[in-house]
């Protein structure tokens, strides 16, 4: 449902989410607002299917490119739809869009985090693996967060790099720790 969720970004280079309504929504799609709310539950729901799909799809292939890359390509891509991320950070939806991006990095995390145990031969447990899984999403989204909160005025490549270095060649040791302690506890 592009169509949709191209007005609605329309809408959001003119106002905030929450001051954005279905009715004008649908109007601006040529559609009717069972429409809308057939394919999305809410206008929320319509943007974070579309930000989901245009920033995670940045992702791509991350595994066999550099995750760098890709994280500074997600933050060149906010910066080119700045206005519209920044009026529904700034709506009364800020919370439940963090939370649906939290969600959504948790679960494509998860994924990765199975495939480098498997690769590394590190067999964490369960409750390690999404331990692990919610440290790197904290910080990712903190990165982030405060480059929406600072109206991304830093260079994405700079950020990117600089969390490169805070995490390098961190989760093969950091793991086998982890699986160290299993024969102290």
């Amino acid at each position: 449902m592009h169509y949709i969720e191209d007005a609605l970004l329309e809408m959001l280079k003119e106002k905030p989410l929450d001051k954005t309504s279905v009715k004008e929504v649908a109007e601006k799609a040529h559609v009717s607002r069972q429409t809308v709310y057939y394919h999305y539950d809410s206008l929320l729901d319509v943007f974070t299917s579309w930000f989901n799909e245009s920033i995670w799809s940045r992702f791509t292939n991350r595994r066999e490119r550099n995750w760098v890359a890709g994280f500074e390509d997600a933050l060149r891509f906010c910066v080119e739809y700045k206005t519209e991320i920044i009026n529904v950070y700034r709506s009364s939806y800020h919370m439940d869009f963090i939370r649906s991006q939290s969600q959504y990095a948790i679960k494509v995390l998860t994924d990765d985090i199975d495939i480098l145990c498997k690769e590394l031969e590190i067999p964490l447990s369960d409750r390690d693996k999404e331990f692990v899984v919610n440290y790197y999403v904290k910080l990712a989204m903190g990165v982030i967060l405060n480059f929406i909160d600072d109206e991304m005025e830093d260079d994405p490549g700079y950020l990117a790099s600089r969390l490169e270095i805070m995490v390098a060649n961190s989760f093969e040791e950091k793991a086998r720790k982890m699986l160290a302690s299993y024969s102290v506890d």
